[in-house]
């Protein structure tokens, strides 16, 4: 397996495909402003080897581009993200999805650790990500790669949204990073975004 930087236009399909399915799981409706990609994220798709099919991304932005201030975010009320630090270096993983063939071969954990290493080296120190509170199978996959949980709140989904803050530094450090390095290959000059 492999991850790369997507392009917006050549990988749109793709993203669209998973955020569409992210929706579903989610119980939301998918309306299409939800499932385009956004102009200001980054995206890293991971590959399989032999078939060279996309198999999981990641999506991902500084939340200073997409809001003026915390207080704009759907999570505001939650907790005092200025606690962390300023708008300007907290980013945001608005959605790390992975086919469900491949959900048991570590590809979330490469994928969250390749955007942790991107977001660290564009100057970002802090991450959100939400789920659904219920799952509790993803809770646990975001606090296994470093996030703490904040609480949940209700986004007006069927189910509260849990919310996590990842400190980067040490999520883009994690603790299996020379394990999965050893057979997925992330990209090496994640800089040049």
């Amino acid at each position: 397996m492999r991850i790369e930087i997507a392009h917006h236009e050549a990988d749109a399909e793709y993203i669209r495909h998973a955020r569409l399915e992210t929706l579903r799981s989610l119980n939301v409706e998918p309306d299409p402003s939800l499932i385009e990609p956004i102009a200001v994220a980054t995206y890293l798709i991971a590959y399989d080897d032999e078939t060279e099919q996309p198999v999981g991304m990641a999506e991902v932005a500084m939340l200073g581009d997409i809001y003026e201030s915390f207080d704009d975010a759907p999570y505001a009320s939650l907790c005092d993200l200025n606690a962390y630090c300023c708008i300007n270096r907290m980013a945001g993983m608005r959605t790390v999805y992975v086919e469900p063939e491949y959900r048991h071969k570590s590809v979330f954990l490469a994928l969250t650790i390749g955007a942790a290493k991107l977001l660290y080296s564009k100057g970002a120190l802090y991450s959100t990500a939400t789920t659904r509170a219920s799952d509790q199978h993803l809770n646990r996959l975001y606090e296994k790669c470093g996030g703490e949980r904040l609480g949940a709140v209700s986004l007006g989904h069927k189910d509260p949204t849990s919310l996590f803050v990842f400190d980067l530094a040490k999520t883009a450090s994690h603790r299996t990073l020379k394990r999965l390095t050893s057979y997925v290959a992330l990209p090496t000059d994640l800089t040049r975004v």
